[in-house]
């Protein structure tokens, strides 16, 4: 009896081993091939709307662009439509739209939030960006381009290509998506005509904080004026100032006709709102999502270009009208009364743009 209860006791002591051998050997392999969680992640970070940045590859993402123009202004309806384009390609993406300065309230401002992925596209000046990418001040050259046209065949050429480079060597957190067009700069006066250099003598001419500003306009003669941007009505009304260089259609837009008498289409450079996105973003795209966002991005462009070309003849238009009512004198310039203004504002200023952006992007856009 005591001999069986032994051989019991032995074989009940072998099977407890044994089960627990095999349990052990089972909980290793099921933990390392235990499919992931699909539940979504709970931290913080995960859930802050500028971590889509840093989104994974491929992932469904939405595009938060913020930008100071107006709903009826050209560089919104030029970001309407690659919204429209890019969410037709169902890849993925969705686009967010804060005009008006809902989100920024410059272009500083609107640069930083899109390098720390707090919105993800914006849109800002091509000066404005210069800061950060020195070869930019190129654009403080006077006369690079012909016209519009010319502007747009080089911008999406190997210029605007160097560009877009120089933008991602510098490793700033953001990329150039594209160059929208602008409308072309020239004088306004209150003073006389503006045919040729002799006529700019002694003119107030409003400046803007920029040597290039400067120098150019002490080349022709004026005299140079500091004024902020929001004084300039009060001041050409009061006589603090007799004039200053801007774009045309916005200053129609504004008003600034009626404290204004003379205007010359001298045309000495072009505004370019520079469209920046954000470059983990970027680097997020799928290669679906890339190439929607490449095709959804040239046809805003041609959209954008097509609006601001349109808005240059009917400013154009605009301006003859106010000159039959007597409003305004409007002096559009010969070739030869052009280039005698030319030659005085690019002797006086290409050495410094030169020194500013580099020999290599200057050639490109002066070849």
């Amino acid at each position: 009896m005591k001999k069986l209860f032994a051989i019991l006791t032995a074989l009940c002591m072998i099977v407890v081993l044994f089960a627990a051998c095999g349990g052990s050997g089972s909980q290793t392999p099921a933990s390392s091939t235990a499919p992931a969680s699909s539940e979504a992640p709970t931290s913080a970070s995960a859930a802050s709307p500028s971590s889509q940045a840093e989104a994974p590859v491929g992932q469904e993402i939405t595009i938060r662009v913020a930008h100071q123009s107006g709903e009826n202004e050209n560089i919104h309806m030029g970001l309407v439509k690659f919204k429209e384009e890019i969410e037709a390609a169902n890849v993925g993406i969705k686009v967010e739209i804060f005009p008006n300065k809902q989100l920024i309230s410059s272009d500083r401002d609107a640069i930083e939030a899109t390098q720390l992925g707090e919105i993800h596209m914006t849109s800002v000046a091509e000066m404005q960006f210069a800061p950060v990418v020195s070869e930019f001040y190129v654009f403080n050259a006077n006369y690079l381009f012909s016209g519009q046209q010319q502007a747009k065949e080089m911008l999406e050429g190997a210029p605007g290509d160097m560009l877009k480079k120089a933008a991602i060597d510098k490793g700033a957190g953001v990329r150039v998506a594209t160059f929208f067009g602008g409308s072309l700069r020239g004088f306004f006066n209150n003073v006389r005509e503006l045919r040729g250099p002799d006529d700019f003598k002694g003119i107030k001419m409003r400046t803007a904080e920029n040597p290039i500003n400067v120098a150019e306009l002490t080349a022709l003669g004026c005299i140079p004026t500091p004024m902020a941007g929001g004084e300039l009505y009060t001041g050409l009304q009061q006589g603090a100032i007799e004039g200053y260089i801007s774009a045309t259609v916005p200053l129609i837009k504004q008003g600034m006709l009626e404290v204004l008498k003379y205007v010359s289409d001298t045309n000495q450079t072009i505004y370019i709102p520079t469209i920046l996105i954000n470059e983990e973003l970027y680097q997020s795209f799928s290669p679906e999502q890339l190439e929607a966002y490449e095709k959804a991005i040239k046809t805003a462009t041609d959209y954008q270009w097509d609006l601001v070309m349109q808005e240059e003849d009917t400013a154009k238009e605009t301006l003859r009208e106010e000159q039959e009512k007597g409003n305004v004198i409007y002096t559009e310039l010969t070739d030869e009364e052009r280039n005698s203004i030319k030659e005085v504002m690019v002797a006086a200023t290409e050495d410094m743009v030169l020194e500013m952006c580099g020999e290599e992007i200057f050639k490109a856009f002066r070849s």
